[in-house]
């Protein structure tokens, strides 16, 4: 996997991106970073400049999600995951121990009807080639979906340059996954955040992942929508560097550097 790094600190934390974006997506949040953090910024496999995984399967996306977390030479990680990132980031966290804490942004904990569309069979290709693969669509889509984005936002403009194949064989993927409760075995402190203008699956996931731990704190952001890093940068660099959790983890990994 292709990961970028931010800062030098010695408090990590290692971001995955979601459907359509790349390590770009942290761009943002890298720009307000806390002198004691050090950010990874990662391309899930296949997307950016990740080589595909082989097979394409959630197996092997996440055992190399693993293999780039434990490159960061770090026991005590923030994992921090957009959209259907957090997902393939929590497979990962099932898998290795160093991950202490998780960040969920704007996550699905459930299968909108919306993404059942595009991986239907025979008709699922075709829309998502009508709604993603082609400018037109695009522009209707994100016209469309003006209340849940901040003004001047745009929701499809990181389709233009994807692969598009990729992006569909990522929603099968995700599609593994069969319930939230899958997650519950993961002992982490956990805060999930969202815009006030999101999806409404993204709101009811939100309790819905409280409800898998129950010390789950949940952020709003408000006049903010699903792009909730790029439209609040600031502030949901607060939520992540700015609380106890987070204190908490550098004081973790002072501790283990002072021995």
């Amino acid at each position: 996997m292709f990961v970028r790094q931010y800062g030098n600190g010695a408090s990590v934390c290692f971001c995955l991106h979601g459907w359509s974006g790349d390590h770009r997506t942290f761009e943002a949040l890298a720009e307000v970073l806390p002198d004691d953090a050090r950010l990874y910024a990662a391309d899930l496999p296949g997307c950016g400049l990740s080589p595909a995984p082989q097979p394409w399967d959630l197996r092997s996306v996440t055992r190399q999600i693993v293999q780039a977390l434990h490159e960061t030479d770090s026991d005590s990680v923030t994992l921090v995951g957009a959209c259907i990132g957090a997902l393939f980031g929590m497979c990962a966290a099932l898998e290795t121990k160093v991950v202490k804490r998780l960040v969920m942004i704007d996550a699905f904990a459930m299968w909108p009807w919306y993404f059942r569309v595009f991986t239907a069979p025979v008709v699922g290709d075709k829309a998502y080639a009508g709604t993603f693969a082609n400018p037109v669509g695009r522009w209707i889509t994100n016209k469309a979906l003006t209340a849940r984005r901040a003004e001047g936002s745009h929701l499809t403009n990181g389709f233009a340059a994807a692969r598009h194949q990729t992006q569909l064989k990522y929603l099968h993927i995700a599609r593994e996954i069969k319930s939230p409760r899958e997650f519950a075995p993961l002992d982490l402190s956990v805060d999930v955040i969202f815009g006030s203008r999101t999806f409404r699956a993204v709101r009811e996931s939100a309790l819905i992942w409280q409800q898998v731990w129950p010390r789950t704190r949940i952020w709003e952001v408000e006049n903010t929508g699903h792009l909730v890093l790029q439209e609040a940068a600031s502030e949901v660099s607060n939520i992540i560097f700015g609380g106890d959790a987070w204190r908490e983890q550098s004081q973790r990994t002072s501790n283990v550097t002072q021995s």
